[in-house]
């Protein structure tokens, strides 16, 4: 092969390379495929790891923080959601959404 087939290989293996899915480094004592542990026990169920991670991410400041104030806004339009709106007629909505 001439030199462009071989450049023309290096950038293929290298793109590949970059495109390639990143495989965290192993863990000791874990099954590289999908964190279950070596010695055989079940994985722990879904919701587990979904509290586990959300008490995690209380436990940093910075994140606490945010997920506070997104819950809140959640509430505060939630909430909003209940006050009537001034010069809207409730039964003009009503027959609207009942077309």
């Amino acid at each position: 092969p001439g030199p462009d087939a071989l450049m023309l290989d290096t950038m293929v293996r290298l793109a590949r390379a970059i495109t390639a899915p990143c495989r965290p480094p192993p863990v000791p004592g874990r099954s590289p495929d999908d964190g279950r542990p070596a010695d055989g026990l079940p994985p722990r169920p879904e919701e587990s790891r979904l509290l586990s991670a959300f008490g995690r991410a209380f436990k940093t400041p910075e994140l606490r923080n945010k997920l506070l104030f997104t819950i809140g806004i959640i509430v505060i339009y939630r909430l909003g959601t209940f006050v009537p709106a001034p010069g809207v007629d409730y039964g003009n909505v009503q027959q609207c959404l009942a077309l």
